[in-house]
């Protein structure tokens, strides 16, 4: 992928480096990012309004199910729960959010676990 980049900006700017081609890479993927987590949590949001409820009253069964969590990206996990937070009108108090995110988290890795589990994989870790 790097080269892919490196060559598309030396063909639009030849005198470029190595360094300037890493932050326009990093800019590019922080945008496409940002645009990512929005959509989903406009999804998220949009599926809790056609269940007709209110995302306090989501089972974390429900929540994981809607979130889809990255095991390895909790960064993502964050950014994307804190969205879809906002996107609901959620103000929640720090440890609020902690913990609705932990659980969420948790169930996400043990719906994994159980998956995995019937595959005869295993693997299950924890967030923050």
């Amino acid at each position: 992928m790097h080269s892919r980049v490196s060559s598309f900006i030396r063909d639009v700017k030849p005198d470029v480096d190595g360094n300037e081609i890493m932050d326009m890479a990093k800019l590019v993927y922080k945008g496409i990012r940002a645009n990512f987590i929005k959509q989903r949590a406009e999804e998220i949001v949009e599926a809790i309004n056609s269940m007709g409820l209110s995302y306090l009253c989501l089972t974390d069964k429900e929540k994981a199910e809607l979130f889809r969590f990255l095991p390895d990206d909790n960064n993502y996990n964050l950014e994307l729960h804190m969205a879809v937070l906002k996107a609901c009108g959620l103000k929640l108090e720090f440890d609020e959010v902690h913990e609705d995110y932990q659980r969420i988290y948790d169930k996400t890795m043990e719906i994994q676990g159980d998956k995995k589990n019937e595959r005869g994989e295993s693997g299950i870790g924890r967030a923050l």
